[in-house]
């Protein structure tokens, strides 16, 4: 689909976080009016994007960072593959794996990936490394790098090629998925308004740490003043702050994903699990802070096909495998151990998921 900011068009992060969100809600109200085919079908297509949506936008051999991150867009949904992509204002051409934004947060802030997500965090760090500047304090981001919708390097209006700038509607964007992880929006807040024009008005951009002779950074370029997304943005983290919750995140889609792995030894992406789909499965038991090793000792239906899969451990201390479930599977049954066959089954009752 086409990406946020209506310039190109394949697997963009936020686009099918949208997407996600709108699948399930859209089966909410399919249930709602009895329409259980489409209900099943939505939510059936919604799980199935969810489980995959990292596969297809999250590389792991990237230039920046340490080279797991989000891609800014994919052109194929193998971000591995080096793929080029143009940047449709003027920007150039570019391995898409070296393009990066902060679209992805959008799975946070739709409720699909919870926001201390190690897939989350490696990519902030790669944002953070590209496109982060710090003006008088504050904290903002460009678009993407190599961005070139903006005024020209001299300063002159924008002709179809220049330089993109800081936007002050990401720092909003920040301060929202910081209140998801915990925080606060404050300092969003006073990024926002600290580049406002001397009526409040929140603008498109302001100039970067290298602004053209006779420009200020951190001040408005001469784009759009307001931007009315911008305003909209400021008042939802205003909101957000106060409440210490995001105030537009829907619920039915955060209890559906990234709700669902809260307070949860064994969790899965997608919840449920699909029948002939591939899952993530994350445990965080009573074996994850010592272990060395854990295996996944999984089976269906009652221990049907018992099979023995190795996790790998993520940066926040739970392990991961990704597993394929069968058609006809209706029950996952699971347990583990460790290096020294050390068991966690659940005080014997097992960890079970049901199928969808």
């Amino acid at each position: 689909g086409q990406e946020r900011w209506e310039e190109n068009g394949s697997y963009s992060p936020s686009t099918i976080a949208a997407e996600i969100a709108g699948l399930v809600t859209a089966a909410d109200i399919a249930r709602i009016n009895g329409d259980t085919s489409s209900q099943t079908l939505f939510n059936n297509t919604a799980d199935s994007w969810q489980s995959q949506v990292v596969g297809w936008t999250f590389t792991t051999s990237g230039s920046i960072s340490n080279g797991h991150y989000f891609e800014r867009i994919d052109n194929n949904g193998n971000p591995n593959d080096g793929g080029t992509i143009n940047i449709a204002n003027g920007g150039g051409n570019y391995d898409e794996r070296s393009i990066v934004d902060s679209g992805f947060l959008e799975l946070v802030r739709q409720g699909i990936l919870p926001a201390n997500s190690t897939y989350i965090t490696q990519s902030l760090a790669a944002v953070d490394a590209t496109i982060k500047q710090t003006i008088n304090g504050n904290d903002y981001w460009y678009r993407y790098n190599h961005d070139g919708y903006g005024e020209t390097a001299s300063g002159a209006n924008y002709t179809g090629a220049g330089v993109g700038r800081l936007w002050p509607i990401l720092s909003g964007e920040r301060g929202i998925y910081t209140i998801a992880n915990g925080g606060s929006g404050d300092a969003a807040l006073t990024a926002m308004m600290a580049s406002a024009n001397s009526t409040g008005m929140i603008p498109e951009q302001v100039w970067n740490t290298s602004a053209p002779s006779g420009y200020i950074p951190g001040t408005p370029t001469k784009s759009m003043n307001p931007l009315n997304w911008a305003m909209g943005e400021f008042i939802t983290l205003l909101v957000s702050t106060s409440s210490h919750t995001i105030a537009d995140m829907p619920s039915i889609v955060y209890n559906r994903y990234a709700g669902a792995t809260s307070g949860n030894p064994v969790t899965s992406a997608p919840n449920p699990p699909v029948s002939n789909q591939a899952v993530t499965i994350t445990y965080t038991g009573t074996l994850a802070a010592s272990a060395t090793s854990i295996t996944l000792h999984w089976g269906y239906n009652n221990w049907t096909s018992v099979t023995n899969a190795p996790m790998t451990k993520q940066s926040n201390g739970s392990w991961q495998a990704t597993i394929t479930l069968p058609s006809g599977a209706t029950q996952l049954n699971m347990a583990f151990h460790n290096q020294s066959n050390t068991w966690d089954n659940n005080n014997s009752n097992n960890y079970n998921l049901n199928v969808s």
